[in-house]
C-alpha cells in the first residue's frame, strides 16, 4: 500500500512538473491538469474504497455506522473538482475554485458527522 501511494504521488509530481508552464500559459493556472488527475485519482480511490466494503463488513471491521457515514460524505463529494470549476468558471470568478472545493470539503466533513449522529439517535430509539 505505501508503494502504492508512493507511485501515485510520484506520478503526480511529474504531471505537475511537466504540465505547469503549459496550463499558465494556456489557463493561467499552473495546477490545471493537476487539478484534472487529482480528480481523477480521487474517483479511482473512491471506487477502491467501495470495493473493499464488503469485505469489511464480512470481516467485522465495518459496521453499518460506518457505511452510513461513509456513503454521506461520498454523496456530499460527487461531482467534486468537475463542479466547482465550471461553476466558477461559467460565473466568471475563477479565482473562488479554491475556496468552493474547501467549503465543499467542509460540508462533506459536517455530512459524515450528521450521519453519524443521526444513526446513533435513530439506533437508540429502535
Amino acid at each position: 500500500m505505501a508503494a502504492l501511494c508512493m507511485l501515485v504521488l510520484a506520478g503526480l509530481l511529474i504531471l505537475y512538473s511537466t504540465s505547469a508552464y503549459n496550463g499558465q500559459i494556456k489557463f493561467q493556472d499552473p495546477f490545471y491538469y493537476l487539478k484534472k488527475q487529482l480528480f481523477a485519482t480521487a474517483l479511482g480511490a473512491a471506487g477502491a474504497a467501495i470495493g473493499l466494503v464488503p469485505e469489511m463488513v464480512s470481516a467485522g471491521t465495518a459496521h453499518a455506522n460506518d457505511i452510513a457515514v461513509f456513503t454521506a460524505m461520498c454523496m456530499c463529494w460527487s461531482g467534486y473538482l468537475s463542479t466547482h470549476v465550471g461553476m466558477m468558471s461559467a460565473l466568471k470568478v475563477p479565482h473562488l475554485t479554491g475556496k468552493a472545493i474547501i467549503s465543499h470539503t467542509i460540508g462533506g466533513l459536517c455530512a459524515g458527522v450528521a450521519a453519524n449522529l443521526i444513526f446513533q439517535l435513530v439506533s437508540m430509539v429502535l
